[in-house]
């Protein structure tokens, strides 16, 4: 039996794998993946941290199992980017509420 590998578990559909067609059509990965970011804004004359942002997202889709490493690929951007719009989106918020 092959070895699930962090991130990645093996569903009900596994069975299926056994077949070539099995093994490239059949959604039978699950793949998580979970991003955290966290920012600073520092004052450089005084050195002193003036606001601070952090955000976390996670994620998952099903794949094949010859597609897993791309399928991880995906996610992984996905989850990327949705943690830095998050980040951005907080950081700009503080920076407002900072002004105001």
């Amino acid at each position: 039996m092959k070895r699930s590998r962090p991130g990645s578990h093996q569903t009900g559909l596994s069975l299926l794998d056994l077949t070539i067609v099995g093994a490239f059509v059949v959604p039978s990965r699950e793949i998580k993946a979970q991003a955290r970011a966290s920012g600073a804004l520092v004052d450089l004359r005084t050195n002193r941290v003036v606001l601070t942002a952090s955000a976390s997202t996670e994620g998952s889709r099903l794949g094949s199992a010859a597609s897993e490493d791309g399928d991880e690929m995906k996610l992984l951007r996905s989850v990327r980017d949705e943690v830095v719009e998050k980040l951005t989106r907080q950081f700009l918020e503080e920076c407002h509420r900072i002004a105001s």
